[in-house]
């Protein structure tokens, strides 16, 4: 059984992910100097990896509060920890990168 819930835990998280790849808030370039050395490509991506990162944690929120089996409450908090601390560090080297 914790199987499964662990199993629609990693569905809803990839569905979501894929979902939210979305290009229409994406900017086409940036004015000024503001990470003139920064392609394009690697702007979508720290956009999109933070979008996605807030996305996965939003759900492991809900099966941290929503789940009856232990070990899935678990798993969820041990995502919205990593994924919480992924997200500053690349919060930083983009804001290094004055992306």
């Amino acid at each position: 059984m914790k199987a499964k819930g662990l199993l629609a835990l990693v569905c809803a998280v990839a569905l979501t992910a894929a979902c939210n790849n979305n290009t229409a808030n994406r900017e086409a370039g940036t004015t000024g100097t503001a990470g003139a050395g920064v392609s394009n490509g690697d702007k979508s991506f720290v956009s999109d990896q933070l979008a996605d990162g807030m996305a996965e944690i939003e759900l492991a929120k809900v099966a941290r509060d929503h789940a009856a089996n232990a070990d899935v409450k678990q798993f969820a908090q041990m995502m919205i920890d990593d994924h919480t601390k992924a997200g500053d560090q690349l919060k930083q080297i983009a804001t290094r990168n004055s992306i």
